[in-house]
């Protein structure tokens, strides 16, 4: 299975796919530490470099990287701003 990272900027969406283990449900937390995102599934949690996921999140503020919303499917994540 795939996880899908979503940034919308000035209305344009940027979309990137990142592997997790296929027997994974729901994403049921992300947070941020250092140069890394951590994403917690129901099951485990998945680690990443943030410049792995988005330049734009690299560069963006603690509270726009925190301001995210997990989809209804619980597969993906986008940040609005």
């Amino acid at each position: 299975m795939n996880i899908l990272i979503t940034l919308s900027v000035n209305g344009i969406n940027s979309s990137k796919n990142r592997n997790m283990e296929t027997s994974v449900h729901k994403i049921v937390s992300v947070k941020f530490e250092g140069d890394f995102i951590y994403i917690q599934s129901d099951r485990q949690i998945y680690k990443w470099k943030v410049s792995e996921i988005s330049e734009k999140l690299v560069k963006a503020s603690e509270s726009a990287r925190n301001n995210f919303q997990i989809s209804p499917s619980g597969y993906g994540v986008h940040w609005p701003q």
